[in-house]
């Protein structure tokens, strides 16, 4: 299980310019809820909780059987992104 906090597309000049303290703007605001993912499906969304000084998600929206097979983690396009370009991997 991961949890995915939002994504951005980067010009793969800007992905190899990255360095410690860059800053990375996500597609998501702070208020909108979080993706819970497994074997890279959204299965659920929540917020993000501190529980006993560690993060943590409460969830508060579960996706039906029918979306999680729909619709992969990257969308009906599983378009890659600049950083698994980098990476070299595919999805």
């Amino acid at each position: 299980m991961s949890i995915s906090f939002g994504r951005a597309r980067l010009p793969l000049k800007e992905v190899l310019e990255l360095s410690v303290n860059s800053q990375v703007e996500l597609d998501r605001s702070l208020e909108e809820p979080v993706e819970v993912l497994v074997n890279d499906r959204v299965i659920a969304r929540g917020e993000v909780v501190a529980i006993d000084g560690k993060y943590g998600v409460r969830i508060v929206d579960i996706v039906s059987p029918g979306e999680r097979s729909e619709f992969p983690r990257w969308g009906k396009g599983n378009q890659r992104t600049a950083a698994e370009m980098v990476r070299g991997t595919e999805l």
